[in-house]
């Protein structure tokens, strides 16, 4: 496997966001929500769409980096699928420099070269944090935020 590739804190990760579910007899999982600030998109991701994996024991969050995605050839489009069918992209530096101070590992696999993993516990604050600063790549309708 090729060596990881350099991080520049001006470098886009991309996340993908699952689509909200509705389990019956359950309370639904919101990974969108509405944009209740005046300026922006309608949609925001929540602060669940930015926790780590599924496992509580994980500290690892799955992102791609974009610049080895668009490398390929490929575009945001080609990187998402029915369950995950949204992306949002934030800045290398936004989780790799104060005040939060996590590690951005390139962590590719046989089925993706850009995967990479930002390490360590994504605390409320960071989470909060990075529903204010990301940007949309592919975004739901605005129909999706009021499920």
């Amino acid at each position: 496997m090729d060596a990881p590739v350099g991080l520049h804190d001006d470098d886009d990760l991309w996340r993908r966001i699952p689509c909200n579910k509705i389990i019956e007899g359950k309370p639904p999982i919101n990974y969108i929500v509405p944009n209740r600030r005046k300026n922006g998109p309608k949609c925001r991701p929540s602060t669940l769409a930015f926790s780590n994996n599924s496992k509580p024991h994980v500290k690892e969050m799955s992102v791609l980096i974009a610049k080895l995605v668009l490398a390929s050839g490929r575009t945001a489009g080609d990187t998402c699928n029915t369950n995950q069918p949204y992306l949002v992209s934030f800045k290398v530096g936004l989780v790799r420099n104060d005040p939060f101070n996590r590690e951005v590992r390139h962590t590719p696999n046989s089925a993706e070269y850009a995967h990479a993993d930002v390490v360590g516990e994504k605390d409320h604050k960071l989470q909060k944090e990075l529903t204010r600063q990301f940007k949309w790549v592919i975004e739901p309708d605005p129909s999706e935020c009021d499920q």
